[in-house]
């Protein structure tokens, strides 16, 4: 039996505005590998757009990106990326169909990383909507340039891969600015002119805007006989926030609030003073209370490893609590947090409630 829930809960005293809209573009999806099946997570994949990002919680194992946009391969799979390697696009299993309400995976002997043994496994998704979410494509011609895109906001986070070659990830983030990028490995924030010439700038020193961002010539983002992707992540005002970008400086002491005004559901956090991973958290996979209170339980987007115990950051109903290695004194963080839905009165239980069989 499967018990789903579909409609998130937030905390009293919250800012109302359209939270309950978040709901309708990202969904944190928990199950444990077994048959072909079905993920009805209320995400209209099929009609919107978007993409989906899968972990295993219990073994060592890739995390896989597929999205609507980039399409199948010969075995009819739709073409993945890993955001812990530097592979090109592969096509060997995971999502054969998105649906109005989730996507379909099946479990064949090549899904090792979406539904093997008994395994437990998170799924992100992300649906396109203008001030949230976007996938954007193109062919590199290795000359500073402009791509369009459809987020109606300035992009505050981006994560870029050349799908046809082996490259590691290039990601923006609007903190940084447009002379330092990251890759998706435990390094630092570099600074682009220092390590590359004015040709091989990747954000050609310019700050994206509500239409388009801009590339320079670097083979990670823009090179001829290359394709690529950009997923897009926004930053919204306060009036229409369910995504916000920032970051924070260290301070030492033991615990530092970090305030975004309403619960978050989701982070990506990461320090860019000093090597270290790239950490998620999900209230579903248990993420409650103050840090330093033990019920943290990460997993990293730069390496394959398993959910592991953290409690380094905490949750609040305002934003989140840092700690020890996530505060060191003068250490700057950048973060991308998503908010969780408020409470919508239910017109009926199946709104709320709803069980599914399987043999």
């Amino acid at each position: 039996m499967t018990i789903e829930r579909k409609v998130g809960m937030g905390i009293a005293g919250q800012p109302t505005g359209p939270a309950a809209d978040v709901a309708e573009v990202f969904s944190t999806f928990l199950y444990t590998a077994g048959s072909a099946e079905r993920k009805v997570n209320g995400i209209d994949l099929a009609g919107e757009g978007g993409m989906v990002w899968t972990k295993s919680r219990t073994s060592s194992a890739n995390n896989r990106i597929q999205d609507t946009v980039r399409g199948t391969g010969a075995s009819g799979h739709y073409k993945n990326l890993q955001t812990n390697l530097s592979d090109a696009e592969g096509t060997q299993g995971g999502i054969t169909t998105f649906h109005s309400d989730g996507y379909s995976i099946d479990n064949s002997s090549s899904v090792t990383d979406w539904n093997t043994g008994s395994n437990n496994y998170v799924s992100w998704t992300f649906r396109k909507k203008e001030k949230f979410f976007d996938v954007v494509t193109w062919s590199g011609n290795s000359t500073a340039r402009t791509i369009s895109h459809n987020l109606g906001s300035a992009p505050a986070f981006m994560l870029i891969k050349r799908v046809s070659h082996a490259a590691g990830w290039a990601i923006y983030h609007k903190d940084n600015g447009t002379s330092k990028y990251m890759l998706n490995d435990t390094g630092v924030s570099l600074t682009e002119t220092t390590d590359y010439t004015a040709a091989g700038d990747h954000w050609n020193g310019t700050t994206p805007t509500d239409t388009n961002f801009s590339l320079g010539g670097h083979y990670e983002v823009n090179y001829t006989g290359s394709t690529y992707v950009a997923y897009l992540f926004a930053d919204n005002s306060a009036d229409d926030q369910i995504i916000k970008c920032g970051s924070y400086t260290g301070n030492s002491s033991t615990l530092q609030d970090i305030n975004l005004g309403w619960e978050p559901q989701f982070l990506i956090l990461k320090d860019t003073s000093a090597t270290g991973g790239w950490y998620m958290w999900d209230k579903m996979r248990g993420w409650f209370g103050g840090a330093n209170n033990g019920d943290g339980h990460p997993l990293y987007l730069n390496t394959a490893s398993a959910e592991f115990n953290n409690d380094d950051v905490g949750l609040l109903s305002n934003g989140f609590q840092v700690a020890d290695v996530l505060n060191t004194n003068t250490n700057s963080y950048i973060y991308m947090a998503i908010r969780a839905p408020m409470m919508k009165e239910p017109e009926a239980a199946t709104d709320v409630f709803a069980i599914d069989t399987r043999n």
